[in-house]
């Protein structure tokens, strides 16, 4: 509920809505409306309760003015179950008139005109397939894919669900799923999603994302990413993504203003934190680089990547007993993920200890016997270590499988050593990617 209510209330383009990951960590919290309201940066908090009987649903909504913890509205909604979406978008629409003190109009083709009656047992599924997409993990991702195929089988024209599946399997590609098989199966479900809904934001952003990761359309995937920003202006993975975007392209300020903006939406997100982190690095600040990223390891000792990107920026300083350590600790929380393994391979490298870079090739060989490991992962070791040959082999295996990482090809730092290749202007050539200089 908090997820589809979240959606709908952003529709109204005046109202800067806290995403849905960043709310619920003040689910049980004993913080008062006050700290809370500074914590999030927030004028106005939403509460509520959902009670289910059989097949009706009943929600209670309040709105709290978080400076003085006053009440300032509440309400109850009884619809049956199968008109949930149709209750939430009454519920935004009355929140949103209390708030702006009147409705502020979602554009004419906005989500909620497009609502139609879903069957009980297929949002349930969905509610649970987003609970598990928004984890990031492999096995969260994997959970959401099974939920988001029940809710599909039950209602077959239920667009949010096709959209969630294309979303958890273009994060899963390049990574835990063959770039081919992802794809094939992002586009797909992205596709009918917007069949179903050409409005719905999530949609048109996972359509941006493969465009991105596995098509290498630049073009067509900046047109999608802008097409979610204008449905959904705060659908904060839309402006993340659109970093990634712009990143790639080396257009790095605009890349740190839409990590920022994905931030203040969803500023306890340990993956936009992460994303925002990178931003800083690409534009060589590192202070704010380093200090967001221990400050979502305080969130999360476990969360991988940031380690990894707490790493990378040690490493882009030449701080390396400091950079070898996080790749350490990346290497034992993931248990030997390749992701890992290979950046730890590829400081090794350019550390110039080949005994210990080999060491990490030999273990992602044994690794991709029972787990995919990508060939871009393997390239990058081989950079590390100073032999093109065996990086470009890797590279025109990670080209012909579409993999995700090679979108990023023109700016990994890890590929510095290979950029006065004429084979390295050659791949980008093919890839529609203009040159850029190595990193100082």
């Amino acid at each position: 509920m908090t997820d589809e209510l979240t959606t709908d209330l952003a529709q109204f383009g005046s109202l800067r809505v806290i995403s849905r990951t960043s709310a619920m960590h003040y689910k049980g919290a004993s913080k008062t409306a006050p700290e809370i309201g500074r914590e999030l940066g927030v004028d106005t908090l939403i509460e509520g309760t959902v009670q289910r009987v059989r097949d009706r649903v009943r929600i209670r909504v309040q709105l709290i003015d978080s400076a003085s913890d006053r009440h300032l509205w509440a309400r109850s909604y009884d619809h049956e179950l199968k008109d949930v979406l149709v209750l939430q978008s009454s519920a935004a629409r009355d929140i949103a008139e209390e708030v702006e003190g009147k409705v502020v109009s979602p554009p004419a083709d906005a989500r909620s005109l497009n609502l139609h009656p879903v069957e009980p047992a297929a949002y349930e599924a969905y509610l649970k397939g987003r609970y598990f997409w928004n984890k990031r993990t492999e096995d969260g991702l994997k959970k959401s894919i099974e939920y988001f195929e029940q809710a599909i089988s039950q209602d077959p024209k239920f667009a949010a669900a096709y959209a969630g599946m294309a979303g958890s399997y273009s994060i899963l590609g390049s990574d835990v799923l063959p770039a081919r098989v992802a794809s094939a199966k992002a586009h797909v479900a992205a596709g009918k999603a917007l069949d179903l809904d050409p409005t719905i934001a999530e949609g048109h952003a996972e359509l941006g994302l493969i465009e991105f990761y596995y098509d290498w359309d630049w073009t067509r995937s900046e047109q999608e990413f802008r097409r979610a920003i204008e449905l959904n202006p705060n659908y904060a993975t839309a402006h993340q993504w659109y970093g990634y975007y712009l990143a790639a392209m080396s257009r790095f300020p605009e890349a740190l203003e839409e990590a920022r903006k994905a931030q203040q939406i969803d500023p306890l997100s340990l993956s936009i934190n992460t994303t925002l982190a990178g931003r800083y690095r690409d534009l060589h600040q590192y202070a704010q680089a380093i200090d967001l990223n221990r400050r979502t390891l305080e969130m999360d000792p476990n969360f991988m990547p940031a380690h990894i990107a707490l790493a990378a920026t040690y490493e882009d300083q030449g701080i390396w007993s400091q950079a070898i350590s996080e790749y350490q600790q990346a290497v034992a929380i993931s248990q030997n993920n390749p992701i890992a393994l290979a950046s730890l391979g590829s400081a090794y490298g350019h550390l110039g200890d080949q005994a210990a870079a080999r060491k990490m090739i030999a273990r992602l060989q044994e690794a991709s016997k029972h787990h995919y490991v990508s060939a871009f992962d393997m390239a990058t070791v081989f950079a590390g270590i100073g032999d093109p040959d065996s990086a470009f082999k890797w590279l025109e295996k990670a080209y012909a499988q579409r993999e995700s990482q090679m979108a990023f090809l023109n700016i990994t730092r890890r590929m510095d050593p290979l950029r006065s290749d004429p084979r390295f202007a050659d791949l980008l050539r093919r890839m529609g990617l203009s040159a850029r200089p190595a990193s100082n």
